[in-house]
């Protein structure tokens, strides 16, 4: 397959939910009002990028009080795209230097709640680390400080795995946007602290990215909170999606590109497992191909066709996603056809990897942001990062409550 020839990418995108945007959102030339905000575990900045989209779609500046991040690779990619150093350890921040803020940001530690770690909860010293949130939100960790000007609203982010975290408390939620639902031990926790903070209304919710036009099945939970002085009810804010899917198509570069080649034995082992197994499976717009880990050493991960969506990026899965690309002339299946049978040209197309490009927009990154480092710690922080997909749109939703308007 030629490498000069472009890929016939044979799907519609969304035409409200592009997978991601092709350029960052010029600032307006006459703002309305500038929003402040503080962006705790920063990262690479995915919650700078989609509260840039939808402020600037709303006529909106937006300013950087402060971003917060120990990450070196991180902060230096940060620093590049949005000319701001960000500060070392949250713990190190003053309450005063977040007081009066418009919106603060966290998308704290993951890995105390993730099903694949150790789920120490809270209790993780990284876990605890909300409570550094809790502590520039209130001016204390306990209460509301004196003088202290909380936020008018925040938004958090964590795996969905925080929800059954810690195993079953015999609890319901009290806070989910959803309604009622059996929550674990850590969750339950969590909801208490956020009881406390009186002065706002807070809610959280499931939300997957791929409902909002990002080809990738990307499970996590938000949590809202608006000050109550602006009197609206936190769930309400939660955006709906679409049921429209953008496959991994939309995402690609081209076609064979410059490091993303299998060696041979990876290819062979993921063609032995496409002609011995048929077609693709399908399950949530996954459309996996092969079998998980077949190579000896486990360094091949679970191949995906571009006809349907990519699984959650992580900083380790995002190193090595292969994608299936049909040769030309091949049946494919619409992203959303469950039962699909495969012809005889099935397997003649093109195995390679994934290029940090096509993961940044999979996070709903736009062309024009860049990562600096080693491609591994490239890889990294685009799986670490949220994804901006998501963050646009709750944002879009909850700047015209901080009009004053619905």
């Amino acid at each position: 397959m030629s490498a000069s020839r472009q890929l016939a990418l044979g799907m519609i995108q969304h035409p409200i939910l592009p997978p991601y945007l092709k350029q960052r959102t010029p600032r307006p030339s006459r703002a309305k009002r500038t929003l402040e905000f503080a962006d705790l575990f920063s990262g690479i900045g995915g919650f700078h990028i989609g509260l840039e989209h939808a402020a600037h779609e709303a006529g909106h500046a937006i300013k950087l009080r402060f971003a917060s991040d120990i990450n070196e690779a991180a902060c230096a990619t940060y620093r590049e795209n949005f000319h701001e150093q960000p500060k070392g350890d949250v713990a190190g921040i003053l309450a005063a230097d977040s007081s009066g803020v418009d919106l603060l940001f966290g998308g704290f530690p993951c890995q105390p709640f993730s099903n694949s770690g150790l789920k120490r909860g809270l209790d993780d010293e990284r876990g605890g680390l909300f409570f550094e949130i809790k502590r520039l939100i209130m001016g204390s960790r306990s209460r509301r400080i004196k003088g202290h000007v909380g936020p008018r609203a925040f938004l958090l982010e964590n795996v969905a795995g925080i929800v059954t975290n810690g195993g079953p408390s015999g609890g319901v939620s009290e806070l989910n946007a959803g309604g009622a639902k059996n929550i674990g031990k850590t969750m339950l926790r969590l909801e208490h602290e956020l009881k406390g903070m009186r002065d706002y209304d807070v809610a959280w919710a499931e939300i997957v990215s791929s409902d909002f036009g990002s080809p990738q099945v990307r499970r996590r939970v938000f949590i809202l909170g608006i000050h109550r002085d602006l009197g609206v009810r936190a769930s309400t804010l939660f955006p709906k999606g679409s049921a429209h899917r953008n496959p991994i198509r939309t995402v690609l570069e081209g076609e064979l590109l410059p490091g993303t080649e299998l060696n041979e034995g990876q290819r062979r082992n993921i063609l032995k497992d496409m002609r011995r197994n048929g077609a693709p499976s399908f399950r949530d717009g996954l459309r996996r191909v092969g079998r998980a880990y077949h190579c000896e050493g486990g360094n091949v991960g679970q191949c995906y066709h571009v006809d349907g969506l990519a699984p959650t990026l992580t900083a380790v899965w995002s190193h090595f996603l292969p994608f299936y690309l049909p040769a030309p002339g091949e049946s494919v299946p619409d992203v959303t056809e469950v039962e699909f049978e495969a012809d005889g040209s099935y397997g003649q197309g093109l195995l390679r990897r994934a290029t940090v490009r096509e993961t940044l927009r999979l996070q709903g990154f736009p062309d024009d942001f860049f990562l600096l480092g080693k491609r591994s710690d490239s890889y990294k922080q685009v799986g670490n990062a949220v994804n901006v997909n998501v963050v646009h749109a709750l944002l879009a939703s909850v700047i015209p409550t901080l009009d004053g308007r619905r």
